[in-house]
């Protein structure tokens, strides 16, 4: 933040707090939440523009890189009529690769897409113009390109590489992280709010029966969008630098995610979200 931009926030406090009338200040403040639509989302403003290296391997394919959004969910990719190929990255031979696949417009219900790497083909019937299918397939070695055939048209992401093969130390592990967002303190977790002598939680405290349990803990931001980058990233919210709603903001390109790092160390990923926010990478 320049000094121009530090000044205008403290004159817009100013005016707000000492000259505004208070009717001002409340209808101001409306029209505010009115013009973005969520404030929870991840990002409400203009679409970020692709990363160089997205671009550039769209160009080497021949093909144009364009930012689709769909619901709050955006992502580089580029649009296949019909057909195309798409070159392997390196270090997934061997392992597998992921992507997403979003149609253009409504499709007809017996519409196929089917993608060809190797001699492993995979269909799918249908795609949604409104959200993007996250599709892992695996990779042969030898491989080096991924054919798409499309009944329709589509918009395809840039090919990601997994490692799926990473030999795991020991016996079998798994990591689970459950994150409950938006949770009121008039709710106690210990009953049912209207049913005496019911759980709130029964099949969570049944699952985490003999975990261990701390009831000190402290969130690393103040709201959804900046303690989440946080849980992903292992970074606060100063170096993270996401924490606005509205303004542009992304993750420092060379900052690892924690899927990253568990894949790294022989995992197998999967994130689910009630709300459309989260990559299944």
């Amino acid at each position: 933040m320049n000094f121009s931009d530090l000044l205008g926030l403290v004159l817009k406090g100013f005016v707000l707090k000492w000259l505004a009338p208070p009717g001002f200040v409340a209808a101001f403040r409306q029209w505010r939440r009115r013009r973005v639509k969520n404030f929870q989302k991840f990002w409400a403003g203009a679409t970020v523009p692709a990363p160089s290296f997205e671009v550039n391997f769209f160009k080497k394919a021949g093909l144009t890189c364009e930012t689709i959004t769909r619901s709050d969910d955006s992502r580089p990719c580029a649009r296949l009529v019909r057909e195309g190929r798409l070159p392997l990255p390196s270090g997934s031979q061997g392992e597998a690769v992921q992507f997403a696949v979003t149609a253009v417009r409504q499709w007809k219900k017996e519409s196929r897409f089917a993608v060809t790497v190797g001699k492993g083909r995979t269909t799918h019937v249908g795609l949604s113009p409104d959200q993007w299918l996250d599709i892992r397939v695996d990779v042969p070695a030898g491989a080096t390109h991924l054919d798409v055939i499309s009944d329709e048209e589509v918009h395809v992401s840039c090919p990601r590489p997994v490692r799926v093969n990473a030999v795991a130390s020991g016996k079998v592990r798994h990591v689970i992280i459950l994150v409950l967002d938006g949770w009121t303190t008039r709710v106690s977790a210990e009953c049912h709010p209207t049913e005496r002598g019911i759980p709130l939680t029964p099949n969570i405290d049944r699952f985490f029966a003999d975990a261990f349990e701390s009831d000190n803990g402290y969130a690393s931001g103040e709201w959804t969008m900046p303690a989440a980058a946080s849980l992903f990233t292992g970074l606060c919210t100063a170096r993270h630098r996401i924490f606005h709603p509205t303004r542009k903001c992304q993750l420092p390109a060379d900052r690892r995610l924690l899927a990253e790092l568990f894949q790294e160390a022989g995992f197998h990923t999967l994130a689910m979200s009630a709300a459309p926010r989260l990559s299944p990478a």
